[in-house]
């Protein structure tokens, strides 16, 4: 599926919040517009910049040439009010530590991190597309094959960092990079940590509203809170609508915890029932329950091919049953015809006189 250049709006293969900007001291520009940085500014003296991708709350994106390596990168740096924060500074290192553990064609990739006149950047791979939130308000939702193609890569992603022991905790569309090659990749490892190491208030730490229940709770985070935030974004992916609309962070949790979401059949045609299966398992309240990521992503992969094998030993065992009543059809025709013919010879015999009627019934 192509995608269409990036806007001043988009972002690289990582979202506003976790792509990696880098700057040099000279060429600042005081424009909201073009951020800090004009295009054209050498920065570190190796990048170059190109311009503004986007900025968030963790700070600035920017698109730039690597000069040394001649390809395009995208730079993210802090905001100027927080690159002196300790905490800041440790969740920015932390994102590269644990974004370099995981190598995946569907993960985003982290070359560097360095520092310009005190304010800290990342380097990281640019991709030419949007993200799906973007995507999704631009079309309203995704064809179904084109949906499950898509899922099937995210779903490989995330298991590649769990494979690792890193929780995401933060996946969400704003965080899921599509290029132009209809290719999709994770970005946005800002909040992300070993399994083993997340405890006490960094459990709640992430976006309310692709938040597992537990997690909302505070009381732990496992990889079936990322599950639970999976189910929340193929829900979207498909039937173009958030799995529940709440106008408070109280009211959504009750929703959760009490009702299902609305059925993804009754809502996108010529869905097959099986994906909304895979999804509710995905939302289940009892975390024990969700569907583990590598299994899922096996059974997004064939589940057509299983499907198609069901159906062929429905038909060959249907097939089989008509022939079979063919068969004894066509040899009890047979062998009435045979006895009506002996039958016919004795008659024809001659002499042949009829025999009693007690007789005739002994035959």
């Amino acid at each position: 599926m192509a995608m269409p250049a990036p806007t001043p709006s988009s972002s690289p293969r990582t979202s506003s919040s976790s792509a990696t900007r880098s700057f040099t001291g000279s060429g600042s520009s005081d424009s909201p517009d073009e951020g800090r940085f004009l295009p054209g500014t050498l920065v570190a003296e190796r990048y170059r910049i190109l311009g503004l991708l986007g900025r968030g709350g963790m700070g600035e994106v920017y698109r730039a040439t690597d000069l040394r390596l001649s390809q395009q990168v995208a730079l993210k740096f802090l905001p100027e009010s927080t690159a002196a924060d300790p905490d800041t500074l440790a969740r920015f290192n932390n994102e590269v530590r644990i974004a370099r553990q995981v190598s995946h064609p569907n993960v985003c990739r982290v070359y560097d991190i360095g520092e310009v006149d005190g304010q800290p950047y990342i380097s990281m791979e640019y991709v030419d597309g949007e993200n799906l939130s973007a995507l999704l308000r631009r079309i309203g939702r995704l064809p179904n094959d084109t949906a499950i193609e898509m899922a099937r890569k995210l779903c490989a992603g995330l298991a590649a960092a769990h494979d690792k022991g890193v929780l995401h905790r933060d996946l969400k569309p704003a965080n899921i990079m599509i290029d132009g090659r209809g290719q999709v990749l994770v970005t946005d490892f800002g909040l992300a940590g070993i399994a083993s190491q997340i405890q006490g208030a960094e459990i709640k730490h992430g976006t309310p509203a692709y938040m597992a229940p537990e997690q909302l709770a505070g009381t732990e985070v496992t990889v079936r809170s990322d599950i639970y935030a999976l189910g929340l974004v193929l829900y979207e992916m498909f039937s173009g609508k958030r799995a529940f609309e709440a106008n408070s962070l109280a009211e959504m949790t009750r929703l959760r915890e009490e009702n299902a979401p609305p059925s993804l059949v009754s809502q996108v045609r010529d869905l097959d029932p099986v994906v909304e299966r895979v999804i509710r398992r995905c939302l289940d309240t009892h975390w024990r329950l969700r569907r583990p990521c590598r299994e899922g992503i096996r059974w997004r992969r064939h589940w057509r091919l299983a499907r198609h094998r069901r159906r062929s030993w429905w038909r060959a065992r249907r097939t089989a049953r008509r022939c079979g009543r063919w068969l004894l059809w066509r040899l009890c025709w047979q062998f009435w015809r045979a006895w009506r013919g002996f039958r016919s010879c004795d008659r024809r015999r001659p002499g042949f006189r009829k025999l009693p009627s007690r007789i005739r019934r002994m035959r």
